[in-house]
């Protein structure tokens, strides 16, 4: 069986001033269960950045709300479904 659902991942780098910067990452549910999620982390990581932590998880419908509410309603619904496919 698959596993589904979103993994978010936090990412952490640092800017020229070392100042630091936190960086949201989500595998859509898609990118899950095509099992790219290692591929994914290794651009990240050439790119220099540093993985901070990784949770996989069925997003709650809150953490949808917070990152996808600037979308046009009917899109947004969409996005609801889709994020929370199992």
């Amino acid at each position: 069986a698959h596993e589904s659902g979103s993994v978010v991942i936090k990412e952490e780098f640092m800017d020229m001033d070392n100042s630091s910067e936190n960086t949201l990452i989500i595998i859509k549910p898609d990118g899950v269960k095509r099992r790219l999620i290692g591929e994914i982390i290794k651009r990240f990581e050439q790119k220099g950045l540093e993985l901070i932590s990784i949770k996989h998880m069925v997003p709650s419908i809150a953490l949808i709300d917070q990152h996808y509410s600037h979308l046009k309603p009917s899109v947004f619904e969409k996005v609801k479904v889709y994020m929370q496919d199992l």
